[in-house]
């Protein structure tokens, strides 16, 4: 696969190696089914390529404290296949043709494919984090239960032309906007950042 390159105007290097290692993390969690068609379904998006926000405001956050822990690339990667996970269950609800220059997981393999290959992804995503361990897995738990109510409260909505500003902004503050705050926030415990700086981690995210 081809990673995209990301820019690096002030010699930031170590990014560029951190998001490698974890997109060298994120392939190996995904890809290792022995069963072809669910590694292939489950790779299908990652491959496909991505900003990789999420994973590297992890890995940026990180270097708020003590960087180059492996819980960080752990964490990183568990986040982003937990975003991915997200995308191939948002697709199949809004019927979604394309995603990222491609078919989308379910136009390609069909609606049942493309459910199960998302709660695979949740999996490894989780897994991930239990690897980890201490608090990890719950900061990814609360996450992934914040996406799912965010969705949910959102199919209520749908075509709704009465729907409020204060509506759509819970809505989205619960489904993009807790990643990138659960993305700081693993940057932070995976580096061992505390108290007020962790707080103003989280609050940026």
């Amino acid at each position: 696969m081809v990673v995209e390159p990301i820019s690096d105007p002030a010699g930031e290097s170590w990014l560029v190696e951190d998001m490698l290692r974890v997109e060298d993390v994120m392939i190996r969690a995904a890809g290792g089914s022995r069963h072809t068609l669910v590694s292939d379904a489950s790779l299908y998006l990652l491959k496909a390529g991505g900003k990789r926000l999420r994973p590297a405001l992890v890995m940026i956050t990180s270097h708020a404290g003590e960087a180059g822990r492996p819980a960080s690339d752990l964490a990183a990667a568990a986040l982003e296949l937990v975003h991915l996970a997200t995308l191939y269950h948002d697709d199949v609800i809004d019927g979604t043709v394309t995603r990222r220059g491609v078919a989308t997981t379910h136009s390609k393999w069909g609606t049942d494919i493309a459910v199960l290959a998302g709660d695979y992804l949740f999996a490894c995503g989780s897994s991930l984090g239990a690897r980890v361990g201490g608090e990890i897995p719950l900061i990814l738990a609360s996450a992934i239960s914040e996406v799912c109510e965010g969705q949910i409260v959102e199919t209520t909505a749908v075509g709704d032309p009465g729907r409020s500003i204060e509506d759509y902004i819970e809505v989205i503050s619960m489904k993009s906007a807790a990643l990138f705050r659960t993305a700081c926030e693993l940057g932070a415990a995976t580096s061992g950042v505390t108290g007020e700086h962790r707080a103003q981690l989280i609050t940026y995210g």
